[in-house]
């Protein structure tokens, strides 16, 4: 069971990530269903971001990530 069809993640792993982490962002926010599907697989996605100078978090509440990118 996923929360994304295969194509979707395809898609984020072979055309966002790399556009993310070539645009060298620095803060991003990742805001997943509240389910441990969603979860478990934004979090694989994200780990691609590491050692790249990102600060990143992933939440399922709109609320604390608007709060989270506001005080960056």
């Amino acid at each position: 069971m996923t929360a994304h069809d295969k194509a979707d993640q395809r898609w984020l792993g072979n055309e966002w990530m790399p556009k993310v982490i070539e645009a060298e962002i620095e803060h991003s926010v990742t805001v997943h269903e509240a389910n441990p599907f969603a979860e478990a697989e934004m979090k694989a996605l994200l780990s691609r971001l590491d050692g790249h100078d990102v600060s990143s978090i992933m939440t399922s509440d709109m609320e604390k990530a608007r709060a989270w990118i506001a005080d960056k």
